[in-house]
């Protein structure tokens, strides 16, 4: 597995001297800002201005290139035009500079000869060591070293706990004034652009190290290395708040297998933030809601279940929290009998005890804490949501900071300034019900993925199929493939050669089954039987048998004929799998048959998959309900299923010529789970 690297980036973020080649006089420059903003920020080691047309830059001795300072920087910050990057770099790599900013454009991101020059870097960097962030990008801030290697100025100063790291430079701007008005404190910052040498993973690894980073917020447009990215995030032992761009399916590939088409670039890279135990936020402004309350419960109680209670003042914004609640998969359970007797003592008889907990604005202040001591006392709750707007008793911040440090607390609290007095530090507040119920979900989360362990079973000792040839392999073949890695097939016999063209052979096999059987023609050309009529299940008896054989024969006469028992069912599911580019071999479980990919009601994870994770995913679809007995159907055992979903994930890993597997229908029967169809495509 691909493991981040962590080689050179103390220098990166804590370097004791730095270069800026390409530093500037002229104020309307982007190398003078540069130098500015290591000046004005009070970087405390030696800072060299490079630039071969000056003596003195900012009242500090200019020297002609990085090959001229004093001794080898710790870090040098390259903002020149991009054809006279690849010297600098080679220069800076000579003189034994640890660690590089390329905050230049004009590379990947602009064409063929930007993607050359970036191959050179490269080359550079493997013969050197030398490590490089960028190109295309806005730099480097470590606000405890007084260090802005950045292109930004007005940064907040103040020391905080959150490390972000941006792949976008713009957003970076984002996150900077989103942390001055939200009052985030910053601790690093790194945009990592192109990613030539740098990437989510290696700053991910880094900053789970640093002492000074309690949060770690990642903007992702693209990853680099799937396999570091999960090992990084998954190993940091800090929560990991995800914001990713391009979530469309806009430039999904077309592909031949339901797995192909399910399992799009949003819902792998999803599928992968969430095994790695990534708090994914829908969009900006979730994303800062989750940092700010992944923030406050740093070292506090998080919650320990999904279960909470609302608590207000007024009934109508307890119900939006409620339907919020319900549509995030959090539970608001009815508090006991004892609970809501001792609540309806402290409460006007016109409030409501059940939960949501409606104190109603005529409450006498001083019962507030022991109405909240009540509510959380109850064993159905683990956490609370608080909802106030324009009711300013100081004894409500007070009872629920109380509160917070026995368990989560997130608020909603308007036009009650005393009351935020009493929250501030303590209790995270959000400007809307909808938002504070998001931001405790995104607590319940967190804890949920903390406690996740990751030890995939020992692989077993399979030998791999020797598979011939390229593209659609047919059902037959897939099943014997499928029954090597102990995945359960349907008995069958293929009919091939000159027979095929005659009844006899197909009569007497169904015989030797017993009726009803299926018949499947079998031609490379044949991927989806049911949409082409080359498939009739349930045939009762010979004469239809043959009726069905003529039908399909005059419609491919080329096809070999698959004659299969008819087995009785209950439930159809899907296990499929998918070579990803970036994450790897990609296993995907939902409802089957012909309905797949209407539904779209599917999950997925990253191979290797521990069974923990294969019960999880039938959990997040509706075919868990059907396995539990909807509407009477008999119930099926998950863990049977669960064991199939892993074995996919082993065929995966050790078929590296495996690019798409679908067993759809995987068919769930009273002697357990049995492949029916399946097709892969090969390398």
């Amino acid at each position: 597995m691909s493991e981040p690297n962590l080689s050179g980036l103390d220098a990166l973020f804590r370097p004791r001297s730095v270069a800026v080649v390409g530093a500037s006089s002229d104020p309307a420059k982007l190398g003078h800002i540069l130098l500015q903003n290591l000046e004005e920020y009070g970087f405390p080691g030696d800072i060299w201005p490079v630039n071969p047309n000056a003596t003195e830059i900012l009242g500090r001795k200019a020297y002609r290139s990085v090959l001229d300072t004093p001794e080898a920087p710790d870090l040098t910050l390259v903002t020149v035009p991009n054809r006279a990057v690849v010297d600098v770099v080679e220069q800076a790599a000579q003189r034994g500079a640890k660690a590089l900013v390329v905050l230049s454009s004009g590379f990947g991101e602009a064409g063929e000869a930007g993607r050359q020059a970036e191959e050179r870097i490269r080359e550079v960097r493997r013969r050197s060591g030398l490590r490089v962030l960028g190109p295309n990008c806005m730099g480097v801030y470590n606000v405890d070293a007084d260090l802005n290697g950045t292109y930004f100025w007005q940064l907040p100063r103040s020391k905080g706990r959150v490390g972000f790291v941006s792949q976008s430079g713009a957003y970076g701007g984002i996150f900077f004034e989103e942390a001055k008005q939200r009052g985030i404190g910053v601790s690093k910052f790194a945009s990592i652009g192109n990613q030539l040498d740098v990437s989510h993973a290696d700053a991910v690894a880094w900053l789970a190290q640093d002492p000074e980073t309690a949060v770690i917020a990642l903007f992702v447009e693209a990853v680099t290395d799937g396999l570091a990215f999960v090992e990084a995030v998954g190993q940091a032992g800090k929560p990991v708040v995800v914001f990713k761009a391009g979530r469309t399916h806009a430039g999904s590939r077309a592909s031949s297998s339901h797995t192909g088409s399910l399992a799009g670039e949003r819902e792998v890279y999803e599928a992968a933030f969430k095994q790695a135990g990534a708090i994914l936020a829908r969009d900006t402004e979730a994303f800062f809601d989750t940092i700010v309350a992944l923030s406050a419960y740093e070292g506090r109680p998080l919650p320990t279940s999904k279960r909470a209670a609302i608590m207000t003042i007024s009934g109508g914004p307890s119900v939006i929290a409620s339907d919020t609640c319900e549509e995030a998969g959090l539970e608001v359970p009815v508090l006991a009998p004892k609970t809501q007797g001792r609540i309806r003592e402290l409460i006007p008889d016109f409030g409501a005890s059940g939960n949501p907990v409606d104190m109603t604005p005529q409450v006498d202040p001083a019962n507030i804490a022991s109405c909240v001591e009540a509510v959380t006392a109850d064993p159905a709750v683990d956490g609370l949501v608080f909802i106030n707007v324009g009711r300013d008793f100081p004894e409500f911040g007070t009872a629920f900071a109380t509160a917070s440090e026995r368990l989560p607390v997130t608020a909603c609290v308007i036009a009650a300034p005393a009351v935020l007095r009493g929250l501030e530090g303590r209790v995270p507040n959000f400007p809307t019900p909808e938002r504070a119920v998001h931001a405790y979900k995104a607590l319940v989360d967190y804890a949920r993925a903390r406690g996740r362990k990751r030890t995939p079973a020992a692989a077993r000792s399979v030998t791999p199929m020797n598979i011939e040839g390229s593209g659609v392999m047919d059902e037959y073949e897939t099943k014997r493939l499928l029954d090597r890695w102990g995945i359960p097939v349907v008995p069958e016999t293929l009919v091939t050669g000159p027979g095929r063209h005659e009844f006899t052979p197909i009569r007497k096999l169904a015989t030797h089954f017993g009726f009803p059987v299926v018949l499947k023609a079998i031609h490379r050309d044949i991927i989806h039987k049911t949409e082409m009529g080359a498939v009739a299940v349930g045939i009762p008896d010979i004469e239809r048998l043959k009726a069905a054989w003529e039908s399909m024969h005059a419609r491919f006469p080329d096809a070999a004929w698959l004659i299969q028992p008819f087995l009785p069912g209950d439930v159809e599911v899907i296990v499929g799998a998918r070579r990803d580019p970036v994450f790897g071999p990609v296993v995907v479980f939902g409802a089957g048959g012909i309905m797949t990919e209407l539904y779209h009601d599917v999950s997925m994870r990253m191979a290797p998959l521990t069974r923990a994770d294969a019960l999880e995913m039938i959990e997040e679809t509706k075919a868990a309900e059907l396995m539990r007995g909807f509407r009477g159907l008999p119930e099926h055992d998950p863990r049977e299923v669960a064991e199939i979903i892993v074995k996919a994930g082993e065929l995966m890993l050790g078929q590296p010529s495996v690019l798409e597997l679908d067993v759809n229908p995987l068919l769930l029967t009273e002697k357990g789970p049995i492949a029916v169809d399946a097709m892969a495509v090969i390398a």
